[in-house]
């Protein structure tokens, strides 16, 4: 929940990010939200594996964010 909570500051995100950039942090969040789901079950077996699949597309997703809206913008 802790990584929602750019929703706060979410005006001047959309003022000064470009709208693919929005999108990868939105597909981000998705992503770390829906692996939540996969994390908790017990049950299911690869979860784990699952989730941590879920972690490392929201990571490569807002790495893609940061690198569209920080880097690549200042050059």
């Amino acid at each position: 929940a802790l990584g929602w909570i750019i929703v706060l500051a979410l005006k001047p995100l959309i003022d000064g990010a470009s709208p693919l950039t929005l999108t990868l942090l939105v597909v981000g969040g998705l992503l770390y939200s829906t692996g939540v789901a996969f994390y908790v079950n017990k049950r299911l077996r690869f979860a784990r594996a699952i989730w941590h699949g879920h972690v490392v597309a929201g990571a490569g997703a807002h790495w893609a964010a940061v690198l569209l809206g920080v880097v690549l913008a200042t050059h």
